[in-house]
């Protein structure tokens, strides 16, 4: 979906106004921390059985796999070492019940990414975007290369993102008491089951907001209302341990169902530096979508949360959503702006505008 179309549907919402909005918390069964499984393959050379059974138009691999049997994940992704500057078409399928999906496309999410110490941190890898193909046990992975660069110690990562109570949606959200908060219903981590032991250092913060930055994770849209929070476990364990970040890199969540998520960990109500507009972190925060919107409009539920959620954000620093705001670029990864530039963004923006 072109951001433009995208973001307009967003501002065209009547949520987006500086209201007061109804004080809700949502009631969810005995949270606790789910423990994620992370299981990582080494991605060498092309199987030459594999490469035989390929049929139909496609480039010459770089990386091809056989198709392997593995421990039970929910979520897939590709990661490699940082440094080189490579395009790549991944492409994965799944074995579900004995059966194998096609072919699917995983893209990269190289300007997702953290700036500052975080950047600097050893162990970080680049990779793709996490893919939810629900509970598989099985994977083929497929790699070319389209550009001069080629990737070094390339990884498939399986993640079992375990199962909560959480997995489990309340019916209604229950009314709160505390009605001076704005803030729109938010799972928190604790509800949608985040193992906080896994998360690195500290939480950063910036001295404010100026710019809301929408996101989607590209990955599946036909999850089931019990699916969605083992989904944003699944990525805050693919950022963690397959990226190597300090946290989840989106400071907020919503799926299809309109259900928002608290992101990264430091307090919603406080200015958290995220991983998720590389170059464009500081004085902003990111909302991702749970599915893949190049091609299909949002639900409505979606976009009326996504809405409410950057509506309250931003007005904890009273930024007018239908204004401009100027930020100054990091540099690194993407972004087209190099470091110390200063570059105007609309208040509610597409991440690819940044690079």
């Amino acid at each position: 979906m072109r951001r433009r179309t995208f973001v307009g549907l967003v501002l065209a919402g009547p949520t987006v106004a500086l209201i007061g909005l109804p004080t809700v918390t949502t009631a969810w069964a005995r949270p606790r921390p789910v423990p994620p499984k992370v299981t990582t393959l080494p991605l060498r050379g092309i199987d030459r059985s594999a490469r035989a059974a390929l049929r139909g138009p496609g480039p010459s691999p770089l990386l091809l796999s056989s198709p392997t049997e593995t421990a039970g994940f929910s979520m897939v992704g590709v990661t490699w070492q940082p440094g080189a500057d490579v395009r790549l078409d991944v492409e994965v399928r799944t074995r579900s019940r004995g059966t194998w999906s096609p072919w699917r496309q995983v893209p990269q999410q190289n300007e997702h990414r953290p700036d500052g110490s975080e950047a600097e941190r050893a162990g970080l890898r680049d990779g793709t975007s996490p893919l939810w193909v629900g509970p598989s046990d099985g994977v083929q992975v497929r790699v070319a290369s389209s550009g001069s660069s080629h990737p070094r110690d390339v990884r498939v990562e399986l993640v079992d993102p375990g199962s909560s109570p959480a997995d489990s949606p309340p019916s209604r959200p229950r009314s709160s008491a505390h009605a001076e908060a704005r803030r729109p219903p938010i799972i928190t981590r604790a509800d949608w089951g985040a193992d906080e032991s896994i998360r690195k250092g500290s939480p950063s913060y910036t001295s404010t907001v100026k710019v809301g930055f929408v996101h989607h994770t590209a990955s599946s849209n036909d999850y089931t209302p019990e699916q969605a929070a083992a989904m944003v476990r699944g990525i805050y364990a693919y950022h963690v341990k397959s990226n190597g970040w300090s946290d989840i890199g989106y400071n907020f969540l919503v799926d299809r169902y309109g259900r928002a998520y608290e992101g990264r960990a430091g307090g919603m109500e406080r200015f958290v530096l995220g991983a998720h507009t590389g170059g464009f972190n500081v004085n902003s925060f990111g909302v991702a979508l749970l599915g893949d919107f190049t091609s299909v409009a949002p639900s409505s539920s979606s976009i009326g949360t996504l809405a409410q959620v950057l509506a309250w954000k931003l007005g904890t620093a009273y930024r007018d959503p239908r204004g401009t705001a100027v930020l100054t670029s990091a540099g690194g990864g993407t972004s087209k702006y190099s470091s110390g530039t200063k570059a105007t963004f609309e208040v509610v923006s597409g991440h690819r505008d940044a690079g």
